[in-house]
C-alpha cells in the first residue's frame, strides 16, 4: 500500500508542478536577445560603435553585470524608426 501511496503522491506532485509552471509562464516571459556582437553584425557596424550606441542610450539595451544584451524587438524598432520610405 505504501508503494501505491508514493505513486499517487508523485503523480499529484507532478500535476501540481505542471500547473504552477503554466501559471508562471503567464507572468514571466523571456524575450529573445542578442549580444552586442550579434546586434552589430545585424546592423553591419563595428562592435565599438554598438557599445557606444548602448552607452549613449541611442538604442535600448539590457545591462547584465559587465555585458549588454539587446532585445530583438528593440533592434527591429530601432530599424523601423530609421526606415526611409521610397518616393513615388
Amino acid at each position: 500500500m505504501s508503494a501505491m501511496t508514493n505513486l499517487i503522491t508523485t503523480s499529484a506532485a507532478a500535476e501540481i508542478a505542471a500547473a504552477v509552471a503554466a501559471e508562471m509562464r503567464k507572468y514571466i516571459q523571456v524575450e529573445p536577445t542578442l549580444t552586442l556582437d550579434e546586434a552589430a553584425k545585424e546592423l553591419h557596424i563595428s562592435i565599438t560603435v554598438m557599445r557606444q550606441m548602448c552607452r549613449e542610450r541611442k538604442i535600448p539595451c539590457i545591462r547584465l553585470e559587465k555585458s549588454y544584451r539587446i532585445r530583438v524587438r528593440d533592434l527591429n524598432a530601432y530599424l523601423d524608426e530609421r526606415t526611409v520610405e521610397a518616393a513615388g
